[in-house]
């Protein structure tokens, strides 16, 4: 998978996610310190496209439960979700003040949770694509975020050494 690994420009890879099980098509997405996603078969290791649009490493990434999506966070502070199978772009979500660092998929894919250097944890809406809820009990950068697998709870981990749990409603 040399294409999202170290090579020319100094790109290098940062973060990773396997899309789920079968209903994934045996995805892998690759963020890169340049701005890119490889979205690569598992199987071949072939690169399958590259999703562009970012202009900083790309922290996160995160697949949809079927796998048809992927999220990612980013150093522009935007986070960005894309049809994985197609390299398009469907949304672009802007809050966070500094990086985007964390991101994570609702369980019903409806939702999305990302964490920044603004040490918030923000709630996204996918069916309005607006920031649904901006959760602030950390008081440095938020690194991770991951929602319970029925989607009911959430946690966030940060440099001020804190985890922080939450009920989703």
């Amino acid at each position: 998978m040399g294409g999202a690994g170290a090579g020319a420009g100094g790109r290098f890879a940062m973060s990773i996610a396997a899309a789920p099980g079968a209903a994934g098509d045996g995805l892998l997405a690759v963020g890169a310190s340049d701005g890119m996603v490889g979205v690569f078969d598992r199987g071949s290791s072939a690169l399958l496209h590259t999703l562009a649009g970012h202009t900083g490493p790309v922290r996160a990434v995160a697949f949809s439960s079927d796998g048809s999506q992927v999220a990612t966070a980013c150093d522009d502070g935007f986070v960005r979700l894309f049809d994985s199978r197609h390299a398009e772009l469907v949304a672009a979500f802007e809050g966070h003040k500094g990086w985007a660092l964390s991101v994570d998929w609702g369980a019903d894919d409806l939702t999305a949770l990302s964490g920044g250097a603004d040490a918030g944890v923000r709630l996204w809406d996918l069916r309005t694509r607006a920031s649904a809820q901006v959760i602030e009990q950390h008081s440095d950068s938020v690194w991770g975020v991951a929602f319970s697998p029925d989607g009911k709870a959430a946690a966030s981990v940060s440099e001020d050494k804190s985890i922080a749990l939450y009920a989703v409603s």
